[in-house]
């Protein structure tokens, strides 16, 4: 007898079901993804990305890392304020305040080099407190080529040759080197300099300084000084290439009565 094959409705529905958890599994699959799955597994799974530097969840947070500065926080002055071979910063774009002069009255600080003995402390300023014709002291780290310094005229006089900064090639704080400042003979601001024992005149300004002024001079890496009072340009001039050397405070033909303060540097 021949048996006729006859299709069971049960195992119809089954595969009906099976078919259908296959698709569901793959829509929740969908569901639980994110858009930016590929990124996620960059990002690993935590924190909030690069910019705080703890972690993320996108391509962005495998820079911050588990920590630390943010990635780009260099900073805007980082190559003008290098530390130079010493380690000292050399900053000629914002000097740095080097010597407030808040010792007790007595002697300058040991951070200074050459004429101490023509200086001191007087109730919390420098003053020159002897009437030699040439006096300067050196600040005793050095700068790099492209230097700046500023420094208080506290008290003035009527006959002072100059009174103001000094730029040295080196330790010798009575030659190779150039000097600018107020002049009362002058009767503004004048440069000088002195190369293998001879001086010379580079340049003078008339312009009223006053007591209390700032005087700031900067050497760039051409090898012009430019100096200013108060913030404000007087006088450049050219003094060739200069190597990395010292600034310091410089007095010619200055009584004891002159007066100092805040002296800036890098």
């Amino acid at each position: 007898m021949d048996r006729e094959v006859v299709c069971c409705p049960d195992m119809l529905r089954l595969g009906l079901v099976a078919v259908g958890l296959a698709l569901g599994a793959c829509m929740s699959l969908d569901a639980v993804a994110p858009e930016d799955g590929p990124d996620a597994l960059v990002g690993g799974a935590g924190g909030t990305g690069a910019a705080s530097g703890v972690g993320g969840t996108s391509a962005d947070a495998a820079l911050g890392g588990s920590g630390g500065a943010p990635f780009d926080a260099a900073p805007p002055d980082a190559v003008a304020d290098a530390p130079f071979s010493d380690g000292n910063p050399c900053s000629p774009l914002s000097p740095k305040l080097l010597d407030d002069f808040g010792l007790p009255n007595g002697v300058i600080g040991s951070a200074w080099l050459g004429d101490r003995s023509s200086f001191g402390i007087v109730g919390g300023r420098l003053r020159h407190i002897k009437s030699n014709q040439d006096d300067r002291i050196l600040y005793d780290k050095p700068f790099c080529s492209a230097q700046s310094a500023s420094v208080r005229l506290m008290k003035l006089d009527a006959t002072v040759g100059l009174m103001g900064l000094v730029f040295a090639k080196g330790t010798n704080q009575d030659c190779e080197l150039v000097q600018v400042g107020y002049s009362a003979l002058a009767g503004g601001l004048r440069v000088e300099r002195c190369s293998n024992n001879k001086w010379n005149d580079l340049g003078s300004q008339a312009f009223t300084v006053l007591e209390g002024d700032t005087l700031s001079a900067r050497i760039d890496s051409s090898g012009k000084l430019t100096a200013a009072v108060n913030g404000t340009d007087v006088l450049s001039v050219p003094v060739g290439v200069w190597p990395g050397g010292r600034a310091g405070i410089a007095i010619y033909f200055g009584g004891t009565t002159l007066e100092l303060d805040d002296f800036k540097g890098g």
